[in-house]
Formats: C-alpha cells, structure tokens, sequence
C-alpha cells in the first residue's frame, strides 16, 4: 500500500483511469457506489 502514494501518473493517465473505472462500473455494478468501485479498481490494478 506504500507504493501507491508515489506513482507517477500524467493528468491525463489519470483521467483515462477513471473513465475506464467509471465505464467498469457502469457495466458490472450499474447503480453501484462509484466512490466505493473506484477505489477497489485501483488496489485491484495495481496492489494485487
């Protein structure tokens, strides 16, 4: 969980990240909390 705080990401890798998250919801968990989703997309994409 340490490294995370440190990645570098581009403004726009960021953006791309969230809208792939936000369309990975939209698509498994419609009416899902998106706070919650989007923070389980990225531990699932980078700490495991």
């Amino acid at each position: 969980m340490e490294d995370l705080p440190h990645a570098r990401l581009l403004k726009s890798d960021l953006i791309y990240l969230l809208v792939m998250a936000d369309k990975d919801r939209a698509r498994e968990a419609p009416g899902g909390r998106w706070e919650r989703y989007h923070a389980d997309f990225f531990v699932r994409r980078y700490l495991k």
